[in-house]
């Protein structure tokens, strides 16, 4: 996801009537937690001083650890009675973010992908497969290995784009000058003889 679309999901996210929305987005991509595991949070399976978490999951109940800023978000909700962080039902979040991807020029982009850019994310700034193991929940770090290999995509798809065309330039220059100085040093050595 570009700085671009991120802009624009915020604006789209700032635009939604339900005041639960912005901070479960947020949530999503900070822990990568899948959606129901996002609606089972509540005050009681959440320990914000030890930033964890003990949620269900497909797998099984998961330990999931939180990042400052998930703990920053979910330290400044407002209380619900019912207890959990969001409440809302799934197909309520699939409405509004039916409405944030239209908004955003990306009707394609399905809620579960932010799970998928929030791991990226982590490989991007040096998450290795073990790291994305523990952030994403699974039980083998097979899994977490993808996000580790698309960042080495990413590394390839930068060197691609930059191509050094510049050190290029100068080297040839400098190859140049020697060139042609060896060659005027020859030329000058031929002549006194």
């Amino acid at each position: 996801m570009t700085q671009e679309q991120r802009a624009a999901l915020r604006q789209a996210l700032a635009q939604c009537d339900n005041p639960y929305f912005w901070p479960l987005v947020e949530i999503c991509m900070q822990t990568t937690l899948r959606k129901g595991s996002l609606l089972a949070m509540t005050r009681s399976n959440v320990d914000l001083g030890g930033r964890i978490a003990m949620l269900p999951s497909k797998t099984g109940p998961v330990a999931v650890p939180l990042s400052q800023k998930a703990v920053e978000i979910l330290q400044n909700m407002a209380v619900h009675p019912s207890g959990t962080y969001f409440p809302m039902s799934g197909n309520a979040i699939d409405m509004a973010w039916d409405g944030v991807r239209r908004k955003i020029g990306m009707p394609q982009m399905q809620f579960k992908d932010l799970r998928h850019i929030g791991a990226t994310d982590y490989a991007r700034v040096g998450a290795n497969a073990h790291h994305l193991q523990k952030v994403l929940g699974h039980k083998s770090t097979r899994q977490a290995e993808i996000y580790v290999n698309l960042v080495s995509l990413d590394v390839l798809d930068f060197m691609d784009r930059t191509r050094c065309d510049f050190c290029f330039q100068q080297q040839s220059a400098i190859i140049s000058k020697r060139y042609q100085s060896t060659v005027e040093q020859f030329v000058d050595l031929r002549s006194k003889k």
